[in-house]
């Protein structure tokens, strides 16, 4: 399988979550980089607001590894409830924005957001938005 730059760094994060800890999935493709979490022994809560992205986690995902959410918001997800957060950034800056501010209300203090882009897109914009 041949695996983007940005597919690379988020997959050996993914990798690199300790079992047991919990890892928020976000962004495009979610379902390979739950599958990868999971197979570490990590539990998984993977958000998106697409159905067919839904679906394709779902079928990588067992309920034992963790849950699927679908729904166009982040209400009732528990706030700093996770060690890691994995981000593949979409096009478009509006969700974009989202999409990382979600991570870091989910994301526990001392726990680690990775992010990354297609082409790099929106990743300078993203690390000005998290300094900020």
């Amino acid at each position: 399988m041949h695996l983007s730059a940005e597919g690379r760094v988020l997959t050996a994060a993914a990798r690199s979550v300790p079992a047991g800890e919990r890892v928020l999935v976000l962004g495009p493709s979610l379902a390979e980089l739950a599958a990868w979490a999971a197979q570490g022994g990590a539990e998984v809560l993977a958000w998106t607001e697409h159905l067919g992205e839904a679906r394709a986690a779902r079928q990588v995902l067992s309920p034992a590894a963790g849950r699927v959410v679908l729904q166009a918001d982040f209400a009732g997800l528990e706030a700093a409830s996770c060690a890691m957060a994995l981000v593949r950034l979409p096009r478009g800056t509006r969700f974009r924005a989202e999409l990382l501010q979600a991570a870091v209300a989910l994301v526990r203090p001392g726990g680690r957001i990775v992010f990354a882009g297609a082409k790099n897109e929106g990743v300078r914009g993203a690390v000005k938005q998290a300094r900020e």
